[in-house]
């Protein structure tokens, strides 16, 4: 009888029948090998199903779940339900485990008992190029809760769930469930819901995770509106309740933040009622000061201007529009949640 697995590894599937086998191919792979696999089928219309069954056929390890569709994270929350590792690696279906990448990702959690450590990644993009994105803090660790959750909401931590091994006894039915009906934006609801159980985090250089970049996936054909970036502000301030002011203000300048670089997005354009909001905020010499120490100043170049502004946001909108998206128009998101 097999021991107990120290990981489990869940992945979402959903009409990938293209890429399942490479992704299955690079975990059986691995020179780590107590693990299992929890294949989340989530009600997949291609031969997926087929080759879920066939998989775990072969492999013990490797698990099955069927359900009705319902989105990836509901199928991660599905997979969490019935895993029994240590620790939990979160892996799409197209993307691949690159060699040793377990080994090295474990090692490193039970060193000084991580909660979560994070790795490099291969970028992979749709005319075959790639390039290795490296961890912000590699080679260094967090400790305390609220350090892990203020390099979070300052991007030194990339919010997604790839890319890196996580303590199973941070999550719970719950976390999951609180960020399962979200559009865009669910590993990062995700990860920061967890910030009140990261005791450790660190970072290593080591590439764990293959990823690729599809031109015609919904983070490429959809952008989100002043109301969902509105929506989303409240849900991480609530969660984040308790936390210090400096959080506190960080989510609020991040909040700002985007609702300025809506002004910059083709597909919404001009819009007084939120410009009066963002007004409000700028006004304040210590507020923009900080806005300028940590984004890219052309977002805030003449932001207290109201026709200034308007006419540089304009011309920049037409810019874009045509040498970035070549004519392209993307569909506006704006509803939060998808219930």
């Amino acid at each position: 009888m097999m021991n107990t697995p120290k990981i489990s590894i869940l992945v979402p599937v959903y009409n990938v029948e293209k890429y399942l086998q490479r992704c299955v191919d690079s975990v059986l792979a691995q020179d780590f090998t107590n693990w299992e696999m929890i294949l989340v089928d989530d009600g997949s219309p291609d031969r997926c199903p087929q080759m879920c069954d066939a998989f775990t056929a072969k492999d013990t390890r490797i698990k099955v779940i069927h359900q009705e569709n319902r989105g990836a994270h509901a199928a991660r929350k599905a997979g969490f339900e019935h895993a029994k590792g240590e620790y939990l690696v979160f892996l799409d279906p197209d993307d691949y485990l690159l060699p040793k990448a377990l080994s090295s990702l474990y090692a490193k959690a039970i060193e000084s008992k991580y909660d979560i450590v994070k790795g490099a990644n291969l970028r992979v993009r749709n005319n075959g190029t790639s390039s290795i994105e490296t961890p912000i803090l590699s080679g260094k660790e967090i400790v305390g809760e609220e350090n892990y959750l203020f390099a979070l909401l300052s991007y030194h931590i990339l919010p997604y769930l790839w890319g890196g091994i996580y303590r199973k006894t941070l999550f719970s039915e719950e976390i999951f469930k609180s960020a399962t009906n979200i559009s865009i934006g669910e590993d990062w609801i995700t990860n920061q819901s967890i910030w009140r159980g990261v005791k450790r985090y660190a970072a290593i250089d080591n590439v764990v995770c293959a990823y690729y970049i599809n031109s015609s996936s919904m983070m490429q054909t959809r952008v989100l509106s002043h109301e969902y970036h509105e929506s989303f502000g409240k849900m991480m301030l609530q969660i984040a309740t308790g936390a210090s002011s400096k959080i506190m203000q960080t989510i609020e300048r991040n909040r700002i933040m985007v609702h300025i670089k809506c002004f910059f997005t083709p597909e919404i354009g001009w819009d007084n009622t939120w410009y009066n909001v963002i007004y409000e905020y700028v006004k304040n010499d210590n507020n923009l000061k900080a806005l300028l120490q940590n984004n890219d100043k052309k977002f805030l170049e003449f932001i207290r201007s109201r026709t200034i502004f308007r006419l540089y946001t304009f011309v920049y909108r037409i810019l874009f529009q045509g040498i970035k998206l070549h004519g392209c128009k993307r569909s506006v998101l704006y509803n939060f949640s998808t219930t």
